[in-house]
């Protein structure tokens, strides 16, 4: 495909999964991004490289990573339950005694 801009001029080598006057799809093997996996995400780094990030496990949630580098998945918090403890306004009951009062 012709190419020309003030930084590049000529003609770069590409492959279509479709004749290139339909607009298909690059081939994954051109675009470098094999080994994907059904239902994973495709994220980035500060390089401009991009990698699948596999789907987690049923019941885990996508989160950032400590290092606020990357995604990953993690187990769901196990919630609240009734003998929680919860302090409103100083006065502390468990969850199960706030409902039961109508706070």
């Amino acid at each position: 495909m012709p190419i020309d801009t003030s930084v590049i001029t000529g003609t770069q080598a590409h492959k279509h999964s479709q004749p290139s006057s339909d607009g298909g799809f690059l081939e994954s093997t051109v675009t470098g991004m094999t080994n994907l996996t059904e239902g994973g995400i495709i994220q980035g780094d500060n390089a401009n490289i991009q990698t699948n990030l596999p789907i987690g496990n049923a019941g885990e949630i996508l989160v950032v990573n400590a290092a606020a580098t990357a995604l990953e998945y993690q187990a769901a918090a196990s919630g609240i339950s009734c003998s929680d403890n919860l302090t409103i306004n100083g006065v502390t009951h468990t969850l199960c005694e706030w409902i039961e009062a109508g706070q």
